[in-house]
């Protein structure tokens, strides 16, 4: 996930969602923030962490406090939310403050995989994962899997109610990606099929879209690879 972000030096995003081991991602923002783009993080005015087991709308409050006075050092502001959960009432008042267009703070918002997060946070912000690698192995599996098996492994992104993951499920599709880079020679119309992740990935965070008809879709469109 860091070496995520600092391809993005030059280009970040004002807002990211990190999904993952909370430990982990929290240590990789810190070590970004301080070593990649040198930002003092003891006693510093202009950095904010929020570390909390369940965000609330109080916080999100006092986040919009914080990000609407003038940064003491005139440069960037750093806010980082750490929490194992974000009441919906909390992620819509920070959405209005992550829009907010004078805004000169950059936002990080590291919850666990399985965390609940609104489509339309989702749509303004970057989506990382410090877990990676699962989901690399997870779209491994899926491409050498029959279609069957292929609908079970997407089952694997809903929540035991049966909430989809869409959070986590765009970031399984951008694997998916990767690997069809790798193994394009043996893939019949590449091209059409990179746009059909483009449109993918935008319909799965649509909220009237149809995740089972878009899932069954890419399933039955890739080819099995062993």
């Amino acid at each position: 996930m860091r070496e995520e972000l600092q391809k993005q030096m030059n280009n970040r995003a004002h807002a990211y969602v990190i999904f993952g081991d909370k430990h982990v991602a929290g240590q990789e923002v810190r070590d970004f923030l301080q070593q990649d783009i040198g930002v003092d993080l003891e006693n510093n005015p202009d950095v904010f962490t929020f570390n909390t087991k369940s965000f609330s709308i109080s916080q999100a409050r006092e986040v919009s406090k914080v990000v609407s006075r003038k940064t003491v050092s005139d440069q960037e502001r750093f806010v980082v939310i750490v929490a194992d959960s974000i009441t919906v009432e909390a992620q819509n008042a920070l959405l209005k403050t992550i829009e907010d267009p004078n805004s000169k703070t950059s936002f990080f918002i590291i919850i666990p995989t399985g965390g609940y997060i609104l489509d339309t946070i989702i749509s303004r912000t970057q989506i990382l994962t410090a877990d990676s690698d699962r989901l690399g192995s997870v779209a491994a599996q899926f491409f050498s899997s029959e279609f069957v098996d292929r609908l079970e492994i997407i089952d694997s992104f809903n929540d035991d109610e049966g909430k989809v993951n869409k959070g986590e499920l765009v970031l399984f599709f951008s694997e998916l990606e990767k690997l069809v880079l790798k193994e394009k020679e043996k893939i019949k119309d590449v091209s059409g099929v990179y746009q059909d992740f483009i449109d993918i990935k935008q319909y799965v965070l649509d909220r009237s879209s149809s995740v089972k008809q878009i899932t069954e879709f890419i399933s039955l469109r890739l080819p099995v690879l062993k």
